[in-house]
């Protein structure tokens, strides 16, 4: 499949991630708790920018699992 952003309609991801049974949460500049991810950058498909975020934000290397 493939995958096309347009640029008029920006598009974020999430990702759950889990550590020893619990899910990780990231506090916002709101205080808010919130998942890791991010807007996509042009030309990535949904999966490379939420591995992207994740080890931006957490400083980690993780994969996806469907």
């Amino acid at each position: 499949m493939s995958w096309e952003m347009s640029w008029k309609i920006p598009v974020s991801i999430k990702g759950i991630l889990f550590k020893d049974n619990n899910v990780i949460l990231l506090k916002n500049e709101r205080k808010e708790w919130e998942l890791p991810g991010g807007r996509l950058e042009r030309g990535e498909t949904p999966g490379e920018g939420l591995l992207r975020e994740m080890r931006e934000e957490l400083g980690v290397s993780c994969s996806i699992d469907n």
